[in-house]
């Protein structure tokens, strides 16, 4: 029996994509470490909002490549619908909520009358001091936070563990690095 291969599997993604997704996840990961050990790095929260701010500019930037330079990727052509549906819808919930969760972050720091300093500019202010609203707005980032950080879980356990170890169908290794792909193998 052969290993499916699909075009994605084969040649891969390009070079801005891969370098985009891995860059955003590198950067979540990040937020989520400054976010639960603020003290293990000496200006963590100013990190972690100065990330915060860049990440949907970044999402931004990887949604405009997608849809003007990507190519779309046949490898769930031969799956069944829902499984096809299901992957698109948590592509989008994925991308929704890399925006969602900074901009609560934002809302956030403005509801505290918190400064938010970004590559040395002053943001402007979307709400003002306002208590409840900052309570509020702390929980829903968290949701969101916490959904983002749910959604990654089953994103890696359907790349790993349905693409590569169950279909072997490439979609895996079409988002490595070239230098970092293996080939794919005949299985008996």
């Amino acid at each position: 029996m052969q290993i499916r291969r699909s075009a994605s599997g084969s040649g891969g993604y390009d070079a801005v994509t891969i370098f985009l997704h891995w860059l955003i996840t590198i950067l979540v990961l990040l937020m989520f470490v400054l976010a639960i050990w603020p003290g293990v790095l000496k200006g963590a929260t100013v990190l972690h909002k100065w990330v915060g701010m860049l990440l949907p500019v970044l999402v931004v930037l990887r949604i405009i490549w997608r849809l003007t330079f990507g190519r779309g990727s046949d490898a769930t052509a031969d799956e069944p619908w829902f499984i096809r549906i299901g992957a698109k819808a948590a592509h989008i919930a994925l991308y929704a909520l890399l925006l969602i969760t900074p901009m609560l972050g934002w809302l956030y720091v403005d509801s505290r009358a918190d400064t938010l300093n970004t590559w040395g500019l002053d943001m402007p202010m979307l709400v003002y001091y306002n208590r409840p609203l900052q309570y509020q707005l702390y929980f829903w980032k968290q949701v969101a936070a916490y959904s983002l950080l749910a959604l990654i879980v089953l994103h890696v356990i359907a790349a790993v563990g349905y693409h590569y170890v169950i279909r072997q169908d490439g979609v895996l290794n079409s988002m490595l690095p070239r230098r970092l792909r293996r080939p794919m193998m005949a299985r008996g």
